[in-house]
């Protein structure tokens, strides 16, 4: 059994190996079926961006395992993941077409989500009421993240401002 220390690392492992499925195909995926805007670099800067943040939170819990920092790994890390699967699926059955990631996506995300929630439960680190706060903080963030970064949902302007 690894400790929590150990165990968060499997998160940017899983992330890094999702990513790796995405990386030779997604770009030019998003551009046909979601948004002509959506290029190659938007996609490395997107998925560099969530390494690094994917390393960072994992380190955070590692050095200090704490309510607060799985609170904060749960909600900004871990159920993102989790609401990432729900989009590559959804949008597999959608268009109707292989969303790159949906395989790695659908394997790794539910069982690592399980296991690190039940390691963080059994630690006393992660309470059922504030797992269920983070999974709601997790899919907003997730659906902001989607509408921002990929279909390029844009807030409109009020009556008589520019854009």
């Amino acid at each position: 059994m690894l400790t929590i220390r150990e165990t968060v690392w499997l998160f940017p492992l899983a992330a890094a190996l999702h990513f790796l499925e995405e990386t030779p195909n997604f770009a030019a995926w998003a551009r046909r079926y979601i948004s002509t805007l959506y290029t190659d670099a938007r996609w490395r800067k997107i998925h560099g961006m969530g390494i690094t943040f994917a390393v960072a939170f994992a380190g955070l819990v590692s050095i200090w395992p704490h309510p607060v920092s799985v609170f904060l790994f749960s909600a900004l890390c871990l159920t993102p993941m989790l609401f990432n699967m729900v989009f590559h699926l959804a949008a597999s059955f959608f268009y109707r077409t292989y969303s790159p990631g949906v395989i790695s996506a659908s394997l790794l995300y539910p069982a690592l989500f399980w296991y690190l929630a039940s390691v963080f439960s059994h630690a006393g680190l992660l309470r059922t009421e504030v797992a269920m706060l983070a999974t709601a903080v997790g899919a907003v963030i997730h659906v902001l993240d989607l509408a921002s970064t990929t279909f390029f949902v844009h807030r409109q302007p009020l009556r008589g401002q520019k854009s």
